[in-house]
């Protein structure tokens, strides 16, 4: 299996293991300094910013097990976005229809240009989960690559 920029974890099986219940989910510790921290499993829906929290989290854990000049890097938020966003338009996720409001969000925040923060609307979160057929084994090739995926159906 080829080793991208998340060292070996393919970010669309762990987007579908997490939200199949099967990930860990990873928040950063509220002490000053402090890391990040598991703090239950996985949820059968989610908000694209705390999948993508668990990924780099899953990564930093697996990181402390490698030398130093092994470690890789998680993708950025932006990144994790549009691959989500790939998968929905695949039809393996799709929006719960449950929003909620990002409670004390900077007003400055609400105003960064989309393209920065993508998947941020006026302080609204909001939800994903798994279509059947995400959940159908094996997994869809669309999660290991759907940049492949996308231009062998002439979409590109």
């Amino acid at each position: 299996m080829p080793k991208g920029r998340a060292g070996g974890i393919r970010t669309g099986l762990f987007i579908r293991d997490y939200l199949l219940g099967r990930e860990t989910r990873w928040e950063r510790s509220a002490y000053k300094g402090g890391g990040w921290e598991a703090v239950g499993p996985s949820r059968e829906e989610e908000f694209p910013a705390s999948m993508h929290r668990s990924l780099c989290g899953k990564i930093i854990e697996e990181n402390e097990r490698r030398p130093a000049s092994q470690r890789r890097r998680g993708p950025v938020y932006s990144s994790f976005y549009r691959y989500l966003k790939r998968l929905e338009q695949f039809g393996l996720v799709e929006r719960t229809g449950r929003e909620e409001p990002i409670e004390g969000t900077p007003a400055g925040l609400l105003r960064l240009r989309n393209h920065e923060h993508p998947g941020i609307v006026e302080g609204v979160r909001v939800y994903y989960r798994l279509t059947a057929s995400g959940r159908t084994e094996p997994p869809n090739e669309a999660f290991l690559n759907p940049i492949a995926v996308w231009y062998s159906r002439g979409y590109g």
